[in-house]
C-alpha cells in the first residue's frame, strides 16, 4: 500500500452489488484512467441480456453503483455514465455484451469506525523545481524469510531511509482550517499512467468547527494555482484518521485547468531565494483570498487567467479581459467603492433618471407612438446604465484606485483586449506586438489581483522586462510599472 498516494492503484475490477442498474447486466467492471484523468469503466455481461431491450435514441443517464472488491473494504462508483456497448455472439445462446463508459468518483472505503482527521488531495502538475521550506523523513522496513518443512530456515530485514525537503506548512486562524501542507510526493507507489515527476499533495487539517467542504477546499486550490502559475488537478483524495490510516479513498475524474503548460508564477514567492517558497507570505496571501468578501469570483478569475497562457494568441487576451473584469467587479462592489464606478451621486442621478423617464412617457406628439411603445419601453429599461463608468474608463479608473503605476505598456496591453473580444486579426508581422501585449496583460491582471489582496510584499514578474543575460522576468515592487527593455 502507498504511503504518499492513494491507498489502491488502477485499474481495479470488481464485481457490481446490482447488475440491473447497467445496461448489460454484468456482473464484473474494471475502472481505469485514462490519459486525460478520467475514470473509464468496462463493464461485460452475458446471457440475461437482450438487444431488444435497449432504447437507442433514449439519452443515458448517470448511475451510482455499489461495488463488491476486496473483502471488508465496501465501495461505490459515482456517477456512472454509460457511453457505448456492443454484442458479440461466441455462442449462439450466450451473446457476450461489453458496455463501456465514465464514471465520477469511485470510493473505497477502509476503517468505517475511525473518526476523520484531515484530508489529503492528490494532484499532479505541482511544480518540481521550488526551493521548499520543510523536509519529510521516510523510513521503510523489509522483513524477507523462507521456510522449508514448516521451519523457518533464513530471515533478513532491511531498513532505509531519506529525507527529502519537498513542501510547505501554511497556518491559519480560519473556522475549518487550522493548517496545511502542500507539496510533492514519493512516487515510488503511484502505478498510474499519470506525469509522476510533477505528483504532489495538499492536505487539509480541520478548524474549530470542522473539516472544510469542497468549496472551501477548491477556493484554497485556487489560490495556490494562481500563486504558483499552473493549475492541478485532482486526481483523487483521502480521509485519515488519527493514525494515519486511510478512512476512505476515492479516485475521481479531474483535468488540468488551463493545461500542463511550464508554470508561469505572477511573484516571487520568497524575499531572497527565486525558487524558494516563504511560508509567511503564502499564509496571508490564501487568508486574504478567502476572507475576501467575492472570493467565488476568484475562483472563475483563476481559471481564466490559467487558460490565457495556452490559448491560441489571438484569444489569449480575451481571456485575460475577462479576468480582468471579474476583478474589477469585485472591487466596486464592495460599499465603500461602489460609487465611483457611477458618473453621479444616487441622489443626483434619481433626479436625472426621473426627468429621462417621464420624457419618453410624454412623447404624446411624435406620430405612431403607440407603434413604437414597446421600444420606447425598452429604452426606458436601459436608461439604468448610462450612469455607470464605461469599461475603458473604469479600467484606468481602478489602476488610480489601487495606486498602481501605469504607462505606454499598460494602456496598450488593455487596447489588446479589446482588439482580442472584438476578433481583430492581426497578420505575421504583428506577432511580436501581440504577443508583447498580451505577456504585458498578464503582468497587469496579475498586479491587480495582488494589490486587490493587500499582497505589498510581492515583487511581481514582468515577463515584459527580462534580464537579458537569463532572459528571466525581472522581478519588480507591485507599485512600480512595466518595462520593455528586453523581451523574448
Amino acid at each position: 500500500m502507498p504511503v504518499d498516494w492513494l491507498p489502491f492503484s488502477l485499474p481495479m475490477k470488481f464485481r457490481v452489488g446490482d447488475p440491473s442498474k447497467l445496461m448489460s447486466k454484468a456482473v464484473e467492471v474494471e475502472i481505469s484512467r485514462s490519459p486525460n484523468y478520467q475514470l473509464t469503466v468496462s463493464a461485460e455481461g452475458s446471457s440475461d441480456f437482450h438487444a431488444e431491450k435497449i432504447d437507442q435514441k433514449a439519452t443515458p443517464q448517470a448511475v451510482d453503483l455499489d461495488l463488491l472488491g476486496k473483502p471488508f473494504n465496501p465501495s461505490r462508483l459515482e456517477g456512472y455514465l454509460p457511453l457505448r456497448h456492443t454484442i458479440s455472439s461466441h455462442y449462439t445462446d450466450a451473446p457476450v455484451v461489453k458496455e463501456t463508459g465514465r464514471a465520477k468518483a469511485l470510493h473505497v472505503q477502509y476503517n468505517s469506525k475511525s473518526t476523520p482527521a484531515f484530508i489529503t488531495e492528490w494532484l499532479t502538475n505541482v511544480p518540481n523545481n521550488r526551493i521548499w521550506p520543510r523536509t519529510t523523513d521516510r523510513e521503510r522496513n523489509i522483513t524477507e524469510w523462507i521456510m522449508r518443512d514448516s521451519i523457518k530456515v533464513a530471515e533478513m530485514e532491511e531498513k532505509t531511509s531519506g529525507l527529502s525537503r519537498d513542501h510547505m506548512r501554511v497556518d491559519f486562524n480560519l473556522p475549518h482550517i487550522s493548517f496545511l501542507r502542500f507539496g510533492k510526493v514519493q512516487t515510488d507507489g503511484i502505478k498510474e499512467t499519470i506525469n509522476t515527476e510533477r505528483a504532489g499533495f495538499l492536505e487539509f487539517h480541520p478548524g474549530p468547527e470542522g473539516m472544510p467542504d469542497e468549496t472551501m477546499r477548491r477556493a484554497v486550490r485556487r489560490a495556490l494555482e494562481f500563486l504558483f502559475g499552473c493549475g492541478f488537478a485532482v486526481l483523487g483524495e483521502t480521509i485519515f484518521n488519527e493514525e494515519g490510516l486511510p478512512v476512505i479513498a476515492s479516485a475521481k475524474s479531474s483535468f488540468v485547468p488551463g493545461g500542463e503548460q511550464s508554470p508561469m508564477p505572477p511573484a516571487l514567492l520568497h524575499k531572497e531565494w527565486r525558487d524558494g517558497v516563504d511560508e509567511e507570505l503564502a499564509s496571508k496571501y490564501i487568508a486574504n483570498f478567502i476572507n475576501y468578501d467575492s472570493f467565488e469570483r476568484f475562483n472563475r478569475f483563476v481559471w481564466l487567467w490559467l487558460y490565457s497562457f495556452n490559448a491560441p494568441l489571438d484569444m489569449s487576451a480575451g481571456y485575460l479581459g475577462v479576468s480582468l473584469e471579474i476583478l474589477r467587479d469585485a472591487y466596486y462592489s464592495r460599499p465603500e467603492n461602489e460609487p465611483r464606478s457611477k458618473l453621479l451621486p444616487k441622489s443626483e442621478w434619481r433626479a436625472v433618471l426621473k426627468t429621462l423617464q417621464e420624457s419618453l412617457d410624454n412623447m404624446t406628439d411624435i406620430k405612431n407612438v403607440d407603434s413604437i411603445s414597446s421600444k420606447l419601453n425598452e429604452i426606458k429599461s436601459r436608461l439604468g446604465d448610462l450612469n455607470k463608468v464605461s469599461a475603458k474608463k473604469l479600467n484606468i479608473l481602478l489602476l488610480n484606485d489601487l495606486n498602481l503605476d501605469y504607462g505606454d505598456v499598460e494602456t496598450k496591453a488593455l487596447q489588446a483586449r479589446n482588439d482580442s473580444v472584438h476578433g481583430s486579426i492581426f497578420g505575421s508581422n504583428d506577432y511580436r506586438e501581440v504577443l508583447q501585449q498580451t505577456r504585458s496583460l498578464q503582468t497587469l491582471v496579475s498586479r491587480v489581483f495582488l494589490r486587490m489582496l493587500g499582497m505589498d510584499e510581492f515583487y511581481y514578474f514582468d515577463y515584459g522586462d527580462r534580464d537579458p543575460a537569463t532572459s528571466d522576468p525581472k522581478a519588480k515592487p507591485l507599485k512600480m510599472k512595466q518595462g520593455l527593455t528586453h523581451f523574448i
